[in-house]
Order: structure tokens, then sequence, then C-alpha cells
């Protein structure tokens, strides 16, 4: 029982059986079912031209696992709560970059043992993306996401611990128009995600100890998505279809290194007040006893500040900073302000951490005047 696996693993049956069952497992499926990427790929995709766009991202995910076999009871469901908010700023007509903050509510009840596993994620995520033509898109996106996790077991033991994930996602995208003059476009795509979670050792109420654990996960994600544009008045709108493959290096779900990603939706844009946006569904298929669908959308605004002269005129101010905590040791502070020249916007972000305490605290700030 020393090997670690997740809960999307092949060897339940063991574990099942123990006291005690490996708590990264179901944070695992949590962790896909919600990827802090989430949002601000959707965000990548959005095409606008303003300087500045301030975004919000939600979605929920319904997940189940329903692997119940002689020795191999793996059965759970629930489902997740994502969102996120960010911002970017356009540094050239084919460079934007940004970030954005995310928060994750998990409800996982876990059948094999009569339990729960609830947990509560932050996450934070810069991003940049490339545009060299209409046509071709790159983006990266990383981060760090850290969370509360409670669990119990039997109906009555419980415990309580702490998560960390470092991830990396880049993706690549080739837009095609099959017939000229034509909104018809075909898209297709290669995405890789890899990342590292770990979990803290904790003690469960009945005085059971599990260590710390830690699951990675690489992923390849080759796509293809087809889309039609048109126009109602100022708006466009382009309904869209999409597949994609998943393969897993690691940690394989069931026994199925790969599964098929389904899904569609539509994205608008309206030139005349700079909202943009998607509404998508999607559903993976292809897993043995395992089924997931999530429903998301995201809606941007985006901001445009001139001068009297007519041209784009903002500060950005950087900075950072130490400081004394409550305990007397050093704290370390830094971020950014960014405002119009005519003081009608201005947002700062601020990031502040105690070493000593392994603590860490993010703040944006957004004030508009009209």
């Amino acid at each position: 029982m020393g090997k670690k696996t997740r809960t999307e693993g092949t060897t339940l049956g063991g574990l099942a059986m123990l006291a005690s069952f490996d708590t990264s497992r179901v944070l695992a499926v949590a962790q896909n079912a919600d990827s802090a990427t989430d949002g601000a790929e959707q965000r990548t995709l959005l095409s606008r031209e303003s300087p500045i766009t301030i975004w919000g991202h939600g979605s929920f995910t319904d997940i189940e696992n329903t692997r119940n076999r002689t020795g191999e009871d793996g059965r759970y469901d629930g489902s997740v709560w994502g969102y996120n908010v960010g911002a970017d700023y356009r540094f050239s007509p084919a460079l934007v970059a940004g970030m954005s903050v995310g928060y994750a509510q998990t409800d996982i009840t876990t059948t094999f043992e009569n339990g729960t596993y609830e947990e509560d994620t932050w996450n934070l995520s810069p991003y940049v993306i490339y545009r060299p033509s209409d046509m071709l898109t790159f983006s990266a996106i990383a981060g760090y996401a850290f969370g509360d996790v409670a669990r119990s077991r039997n109906s009555t033991v419980t415990g309580n611990t702490d998560s960390q994930t470092w991830y990396l996602q880049v993706d690549a995208r080739q837009t095609f128009q099959p017939i000229a003059d034509s909104p018809f476009r075909v898209t297709g795509g290669l995405g890789a995600l890899t990342s590292r979670n770990t979990l803290a050792a904790y003690t469960e109420s009945d005085g059971s100890r599990v260590a710390e654990s830690s699951v990675n996960t690489v992923q390849l994600k080759p796509n293809a998505e087809l889309a039609y544009s048109f126009q109602i008045s100022e708006t466009s709108l382009t309904p869209y279809v999409k597949a994609g493959y998943i393969h897993d290096f690691t940690d394989q779900t069931n026994g199925d290194a790969g599964a098929f990603d389904l899904g569609g939706g539509v994205r608008f844009a309206s030139g005349g007040t700079g909202l943009s946006g998607s509404i998508e569904g999607s559903r993976m298929v292809g897993r043995d006893d395992y089924r997931e669908y999530t429903l998301s959308g995201l809606v941007a605004y985006g901001i445009s500040f001139t001068g009297r002269d007519g041209n784009f005129a903002v500060t950005a101010s950087p900075y950072v900073g130490t400081s004394l905590s409550d305990r007397g040791t050093p704290e370390i502070s830094a971020g950014a302000m960014l405002a119009d020249i005519d003081d009608r916007f201005s947002s700062k972000l601020s990031l502040s951490g105690d070493p000593a305490a392994q603590r860490a605290d993010v703040m944006i700030t957004l004030d508009l005047k009209f």
C-alpha cells in the first residue's frame, strides 16, 4: 500500500478496507474537474482590441465514478463550483498579459468508505497571449493554488489538512478559413498541462496518522473546433462545437489513458459596449465507469481610456515594500497601480506575504468613475 495513486486510479480495493485513504486521490479528481486554468483559457479565445480587459468566469462540474468491482470499490460522486476574476493589458497589437484570481468549492461523497470530501481552494494565475496573426494564437498559463481540505469516513471520523498546487499549461491554435469570404472557421489546437499537487500530513479525529502525499499530472490535449460567425446589429455571435482528446501520461482514470472532451457553445462580442463573453457546455466521454460534464460562462469588458489628444493615456506604478507583521517578523509586499491621467479609472494589485508564517494575501481593487 506504499504506492500512491489518485482516486482516478485502478487500485482502490485495498484502500477502501483501510482505516484511512489517500486524500490526494479525491483531490486529484477535483483539480481536474475544475482546473485553475479554465477561466484564463476561455479568455484567450476572445479577440478584443481594448487596451485593458477585465473579466469574470464561473463554472459548475458534476463528476461520478461508478466503478464497483470485486475488491475494487471506487464509487464517489459530487460537484465542483469554480469562479475566476482577471484583468489584462495589451502591450502591443500581438501581445496581451494579465492575471486572474480564482476560488473553487468541492463537495464529494465517497461511497466506498461512507465518507465526504470538501475543499475550498484559491488560485493565482498569470497568463500571456501572443497572437502574431488573426489566425494563429499562442498562450501560456501558470500559477499556484492552495486550499483547505475537510474529510470524513464511516460518518464519524474526521480530518483536516492543507493542499498546494503548482501548474503550467501551454496552448497553440491555428485557424483556417476553408471557404474564401465565408464566416466559417476551423481551428486546430494542441495543449499540454503539467501540475504537482501536495497534501500536508494530518491526524484524524480517531488518532490515525495520514502521511503527506503528492500527485503529478502530465496531459497532452489535441483539439479541434468548428465555428460560424454572424452579426445581429452591433453584436457578433459565434456558435461553435469542439472536440478534444486528453491523454494522461500518469495516474490513468480506471485504467484508461485517454478520454474525449466534447462540447459546444456560443461566443459574443458587442462592438458598441465593449462587452464580450462565452457560454459553454462540455462532457467527458470514453472512460470506463466515469462521467463528467461542465457548464461554464465568461463575461469580459474591454476598457479604452484616451487622453484629450485621442491617444490611450494610462500610467502604471509598480512597487515593492517591507514591513513588520503583528508577530514582529518581516512582511514583504509587491504590486502595481494602474490609472488613467484623467482619474476616471484606477486599479491596484497587491501581493503580500509573511515568510515566517508561510502566509500570503492577494488583494485587487478596481475603481471606475462615470
